[in-house]
């Protein structure tokens, strides 16, 4: 405790003429500790923290002024299960998987939502009685006075609740359960598994569900009469887990697994890389070039994932992603990550994931909450028609609520602060252990009856009905410019009731020739009122043009193509001072133009990837958590403007100086447009704008430029900095950076 917590004695009379031993002991251990080290020590102590909790999460803290993030997975026992102690609060957390993103956002939407609960005088829900309460109160006090003890130690204890560690707190993923069950399936071996069984048998009680047997007074059912394991493995899904949260060896692995075996593995958020919808056919003994990080492939193998994921990122989702999906499934709850629901850190964006992602490597990329287009139900059924209409063939499913053990620590997950190309180099990446192991449970349950999910999973897809894009895909002319990459311009009417109107043409296109491929072009043009979703999908070579007026959700995830909506000639209003279309327009673009002569609703551009559009004007929330494209504003935004916008470029005119307090600096900064490329960026956007839409504002402001110009923001996050448009030196930066390459040399 002296050497933890020395005292004042440096000139100290008393204490140099009867204790000059003390002086001596102080003087000597003086250099062992800092002098606010020990006291930090015994708080830290007294209070339950461990070298975990110091290492992995308060020195993050108080380095970077915010939360840490690193691998999923929380494996060890419930507090109230665990045999080592815990502080009062463990015994309150939340489990793992729940939802961590509901479809509220306090975080960035602060001025619309609130967490705030009442407290008031309820029923003990808990049961708790005295001798509870009396335990866990001793527990806590054990902490106390092992800081306070004589025997105090130096250093904080590891109690192994992160990572796994000899003597630390048990984990359900721990390198014993992992080599007996890489044996087994590595080997097929009957004998080995069953002693992989045993393990997890007599592990210690983890889970409340290990409190629970099962029993039946049934015969066991002869071994001829039950389904077999190649059956039963049919109906295998795999957990949807993005590539990024697992390395791209696993991530194909387990595709490649389920595809052998007839299961459906998920995309999970992120995209999927379009090498992977082609079965092999260049293996020669076991490796591939197209997939040449793999072992163990057969020909005929094929990476993709029949299952692929829908999330609120909107990340890596695309029209021709969706085409080639067997089943499509929305994501309303975030389970499976720490962080804001689904985080994938900035280091982990590599140059391969950005570019799945329609990002910028090393740029931290955030899923938001999911309340931008599945709010309610009618929402939901929205979304799901639209995706319905770009692929009418894929089923559509929805992911309600993460469960318990989706958090499990995958196989390529990047623990901690290891190095990540390391653990992806020792990865085996063979399927076949894989197919090894799903027919190995599939033993295990063999003996159940057949499960009613036969049934459903043989229903017909979900069909739209009559729509409009029917009347267009049959028109002879559109399908000879669709197979034979012909220019045609067609004009059709559209009413409300008009929903997700050219996203199958979308569809058509994109599983022919791509997200870029299609060398043809598509002039349509749509007189009168549009339902939601109008517009979605798009893909290059479609120029939509709307003569009337659109309800939300316009260029929802459209990947390419014109979108233009201008309102009909003598309306009786001023075009720039009305809302011409709905809310959470450009939701997940991953490209094209959208020029809207008038005012959007809220949350304009929201999650927008590569997408450039010009309005004039929008509601609130407007650019949030966008991560790439340009948005130009010309005139009046809402409240909370590029909330979590991690990239790309806003330009918004300021002409009565009340922009300042709307904007939401948390990420970007302000600043005027300065750089010789942002004025043209700007400018050029413009030119466009008014070409195709005539808007007397544009046209004022270009025919004003050097009056206009410097009433115009930009918003620039920290990805952008050194872009040519954001950075008013860039040609200096890049002249100083040529002369240093130089000098190395």
């Amino acid at each position: 405790m002296m050497m933890l917590v020395p005292e004042a004695y440096k000139n100290h009379p008393t204490l140099s003429i009867k204790y000059p031993e003390a002086i001596d002991f102080y003087e000597y251990y003086k250099g062992q500790m800092e002098a606010w080290d020990g006291p930090a020590l015994l708080l830290f102590r007294a209070f339950g923290y461990s070298s975990e909790d110091v290492q992995m999460v308060i020195e993050t803290m108080a380095s970077q002024g915010k939360e840490p993030t690193f691998c999923m997975g929380d494996d060890i026992p419930l507090a109230v299960l665990s045999q080592k102690p815990h502080m009062l609060f463990d015994y309150f957390k939340q489990r793992f998987a729940q939802v961590t993103n509901p479809a509220i956002d306090p975080l960035r939407e602060g001025l619309v939502m609130s967490l705030e609960v009442n407290i008031g005088k309820r029923g003990n829900i808990l049961e708790v009685g005295p001798e509870n309460a009396d335990q866990l109160g001793r527990e806590t006090l054990s902490f106390w006075v092992k800081a306070f003890s004589e025997d105090t130690a130096q250093r904080l204890e590891n109690f192994g609740f992160i990572q796994s560690r000899p003597g630390g707190e048990f984990h359900a993923n721990n390198p014993e359960m992992s080599k007996l069950l890489h044996k087994a399936i590595r080997e097929r071996s009957d004998n080995a598994y069953t002693i992989y069984q045993q393990h997890l048998a007599s592990r210690p009680v983890n889970v409340l569900r290990d409190l629970v047997e099962l029993k039946s007074e049934r015969p066991p059912i002869p071994i001829g009469k039950v389904e077999p394991a190649t059956s039963i493995v049919e109906r295998f899904c795999t957990g949807g887990m993005s590539l990024g949260a697992i390395s791209r060896e696993t991530h194909e692995a387990i595709a490649i697994a389920m595809n052998r075996i007839g299961g459906k593995s998920n995309s999970g958020e992120g995209g999927e890389d379009p090498i992977r919808w082609s079965p092999l056919a260049d293996v020669v003994d076991g490796y591939s070039p197209t997939l040449p990080h793999l072992k163990g492939l057969q020909n005929g193998d094929t990476a993709t994932s029949a299952i692929k994921q829908v999330a609120s990122g909107r990340f890596g989702v695309t029209p021709t992603f969706l085409v080639n999906a067997e089943q499509i499934e929305i994501k309303i709850a975030q389970g499976a990550k720490p962080g804001e629901g689904g985080q994938l850190p900035g280091k982990k964006v590599s140059a391969y994931i950005a570019r799945l992602r329609n990002s910028k490597p090393g740029v931290p990329l955030i899923s938001p909450p999911p309340h931008h287009d599945i709010y309610s139900i009618e929402d939901l059924a929205q979304l799901i028609f639209d995706l319905h209409q770009i692929n009418p063939k894929a089923k559509v499913s929805v992911k309600l609520v993460a469960e318990a053990g989706i958090g499990t620590v995958a196989s390529g997950v990047s623990k901690a602060n290891a190095d990540r190309e390391e653990l992806r180099a020792r990865f085996p990446g063979v399927p076949g252990d894989l197919v090894n192991y799903f027919l190995f449970v599939a033993e295990e349950n063999a003996g159940l009856p057949k499960w009613s999910s036969s049934q459903i999973r043989s229903q017909d897809v979900h069909s739209n009905g009559p729509v409009l894009d029917e009347t267009i895909l049959a028109d002879p002319e559109v399908i000879d410019a669709i197979e034979n990459e012909k220019e045609v311009s067609k004009t059709y009417p559209i009413y409300n009731v008009d929903r997700a109107v050219c996203g199958r043409v979308a569809g058509a296109i994109a599983k022919k020739y791509g997200d870029t491929g299609f060398a043809g072009q598509l002039n349509i043009t749509f007189t009168g009122s549009a339902g939601q979703s109008f517009g979605c999908f798009l893909t290059p070579g479609m120029n939509v043009r709307l003569v009337g007026e659109a309800n939300d959700y316009v260029g929802k995830g459209m990947a390419g193509g014109e979108l233009v909506v201008v309102p009909v000639d003598d309306t009786g209003f001023v075009p720039e001072d009305a809302a011409i279309v709905g809310n959470t327009c450009l939701y997940g673009a991953t490209g094209g133009q959208v020029f809207v002569r008038g005012k959007t609703g809220e949350r304009f551009a929201v999650r927008n990837s590569l997408g450039q559009a010009v309005v004039e004007g929008t509601g609130d929330h407007c650019c949030e958590y966008m991560t790439g494209g340009c948005v130009v504003v010309l005139g009046k935004v809402g409240r909370n403007v590029a909330a979590g916008m991690t990239g790309g470029l806003a330009y918004i005119l300021d002409e009565d100086d009340t922009l300042v307090p709307k904007i939401n600096k948390e990420i970007v900064k302000m600043q005027r447009v300065n750089a010789p490329a942002g004025q043209m960026q700007l400018k050029g956007l413009i030119e466009a704008y008014v070409e195709k839409t005539g808007s007397a504002k544009g046209a004022k402001i270009l025919s004003e430029w050097e009056a206009y110009l410097p009433l115009f923001w930009q918003l620039v996050p920290p990805s952008e900095e050194d872009s040519p448009e954001a950075c008013a030196e860039f040609e200096r930066v890049l002249a100083r950076q040529a002369t240093a390459v130089k000098s190395a040399k």
